[in-house]
C-alpha cells in the first residue's frame, strides 16, 4: 500500500507527521508516500527541486460578474 498526498505544504506536513507519529508507536509498517503538489506557492516541490508546472488559465469572467 502507498499514500498518495496531493496538496499543498501544509497537507504533506500533516500527513508526514501523522505516519511519523505512527513510527513512533511502533504502529509498523510505515507506508510509502507519493508526493503530487498542487499547493499555491509549492514551497516543498521547490526546496526538493522538483519540475514545477505552470499554466496559464485562458478564462475571461461574464461581464455580470465583473461589474458586481
Amino acid at each position: 500500500m502507498t499514500e498518495q498526498v496531493a496538496g499543498g505544504d501544509g497537507t504533506v506536513g500533516w500527513v508526514l507527521g501523522s505516519l511519523t507519529e505512527l513510527h513512533r508507536q511502533g504502529r509498523e509498517p510505515v507506508p510509502p508516500v507519493a508526493v503530487i503538489p498542487l499547493g499555491t506557492g509549492n514551497d516543498l516541490s521547490r526546496s526538493f527541486g522538483w519540475v514545477s508546472f505552470s499554466f496559464t488559465l485562458n478564462f475571461e469572467f461574464p461581464d455580470f460578474i465583473l461589474r458586481s
